[in-house]
């Protein structure tokens, strides 16, 4: 029982620095999206001229 209880923990923290790890890339994918679009904008001014 107590190695089950054991495994459980140790899943669990696995499963939270999994997820921990998967915020962070949601984050910087949002940072790059946020940088491709304002670059995106510049080149669209740029051409303008």
């Amino acid at each position: 029982m107590l190695e089950l209880q054991s495994k459980l923990v140790e899943k669990t923290n696995q499963s939270d620095e999994t997820e921990a790890k998967l915020k962070a890339a949601v984050k910087e994918v949002a940072m790059l999206s946020k940088g491709l679009e304002d670059s995106q904008k510049l080149l669209d001014e740029s051409q303008k001229n």
